[in-house]
């Protein structure tokens, strides 16, 4: 049984959630998150310098966190605003491989949501920062998330040289995500689809393709950065990402 009220040390209060995040402990988890921001607020001043980084980052980075793998985007979403401010805090900041963490699920958050212009400007960040060593594995997941982008807009022509370009990034960095190659050769292909029936067969083979990846323990981290299965299954209903999880998650409640 998990003790929620031995969080006091840092350490105990990051595992404590990691854990219930895992277990999809929600109300646990929420309570969790509230009673260290209750203490911190009352006893932050206390706090050793190199102890507030992971404070910090289960107040604001965790919760976050959770609801992306959660899907439970509209929660995620709001606290961007939340996450902005963390952003800006200089000892957050020191987190820099957190960050850009954090950076990419917004991006897909607007993403998911269909606000695709404000995917862009969030995934700029990553794909402008030329510091490929950090995390190399999300500067190839912000150049699939900017195909899927430009496939929404309709930038077919645009998605074969895009994708020509991601396929080599990711063989240069040793990229061996099967889910990322299948994904890539459908992008480079999208022009040659005649029409909405063809792309519709065509998203029906992708997802068949992807299907048995998501079990395989190599292939389970990319499938939890981005959600690719709930994507093609949003396509296919037409709707949002976040209109089909919602959809989905009524069902399981009924």
């Amino acid at each position: 049984e998990i003790c929620l009220s031995d969080w006091s040390s840092d350490v105990c209060s990051s595992d404590l959630l990691m854990a219930l995040t895992q277990l999809n402990d929600v109300t646990n988890f929420e309570k969790t998150v509230q009673e260290i921001t209750n203490w911190y607020e009352e006893y932050g001043d206390r706090v050793q310098p190199e102890s507030i980084e992971t404070i910090l980052g289960c107040i604001y980075g965790s919760p976050f966190d959770a609801y992306y793998k959660w899907k439970k985007y509209a929660k995620a979403l709001a606290l961007i605003p939340r996450m902005k401010i963390y952003f800006a805090d200089p000892f957050a900041q020191r987190q820099i491989p957190a960050m850009m963490h954090y950076q990419f699920c917004i991006a897909a958050l607007y993403f998911y949501m269909g606000n695709y212009d404000a995917a862009l400007n969030e995934l700029n960040v990553l794909l402008d920062n030329k510091n490929l060593e950090t995390l190399p594995a999300y500067h190839g997941y912000a150049r699939i998330l900017h195909l899927l982008i430009h496939f929404e807009l309709d930038n077919d022509l645009l998605l074969e040289s895009l994708g020509r370009a991601t396929y080599r990034f990711l063989h240069q960095h040793q990229s061996d995500y099967q889910v990322e190659m299948h994904l890539v050769r459908f992008m480079r292909n999208v022009s040659q689809i005649p029409n909405k029936r063809q792309m519709i067969i065509a998203l029906q083979n992708l997802r068949d393709k992807l299907t048995p990846l998501q079990n395989e323990d190599f292939e389970k981290e990319a499938f939890e950065v981005i959600h690719y299965l709930d994507w093609i299954d949003s396509k296919l209903a037409n709707c949002s990402m976040v209109e089909w999880t919602e959809r989905q998650a009524t069902k399981i409640l009924n």
